[in-house]
């Protein structure tokens, strides 16, 4: 994400609290390779969804980026 590129990852709870299905990438099922081929396979013959993944991945970038994380982790833990 972080590169601006479109991320595939299996799809689990806290991975879709980041990787969002046709926004910012694309979730597959865990252990099923024939899923991930197919992801693979759709994403290098779709140039629009790719380009339409890559800026969801990196508008969803900025979110993590350090400078947003650190300030609301340090206040978590009570450092200021």
């Amino acid at each position: 994400l972080m590169a601006g590129l479109p991320v595939i990852a299996c799809d689990r709870d806290v991975i879709r609290e980041v990787v969002i299905e046709e926004v910012n990438g694309l979730l597959i099922e865990p252990g099923n390779g024939d899923s991930l081929l197919q992801a693979m396979y759709r994403l290098l013959r779709d140039r629009e969804l790719r380009e339409e993944l890559s800026e969801g991945a990196s508008r969803t970038s900025v979110r993590y980026d350090a400078s947003h994380v650190l300030p609301v982790l340090a206040s978590a833990v009570g450092i200021q």
